[in-house]
């Protein structure tokens, strides 16, 4: 038998819920995040939600995921830009290299 760890979730904290998808009442998908903002039982929470119909929710913890935000700078500083003329690297660090600078006839093609 698989022992799996309890969820648990805090108050104020920042949830995906898995609900229904407008229009379509038997397809459902994770959206958010909403913040929780009450406890009722050891496995129901009360969620916000100010854009849908009902702005409160009690939603099973089995149907919340905790929503990590991401460091979207970080996830962005191997960039490769194509444009029609140039490919160039867009990095972090400044080390004068522009579109307007770059050679076309540096850049090398990768056949498979």
């Amino acid at each position: 038998m698989i022992v799996r760890p309890e969820r648990t979730f805090e108050i104020g904290q920042l949830v995906l819920v898995l609900l229904p998808v407008p229009g379509k009442p038997l397809q459902t998908k994770y959206q958010g995040p909403f913040k929780i903002i009450g406890k009722r039982g050891p496995v129901d929470y009360v969620i916000e939600t100010p854009n849908r119909r009902c702005t409160q929710r009690v939603c099973h913890v089995n149907m919340l995921k905790a929503y990590i935000e991401r460091d979207w700078k970080s996830l962005c500083l191997n960039t490769t830009i194509v444009s029609s003329n140039n490919t160039f690297d867009v990095n972090d660090n400044d080390d004068g290299f522009s579109p307007a600078t770059a050679n076309t006839n540096d850049l090398t093609t990768h056949s498979r």
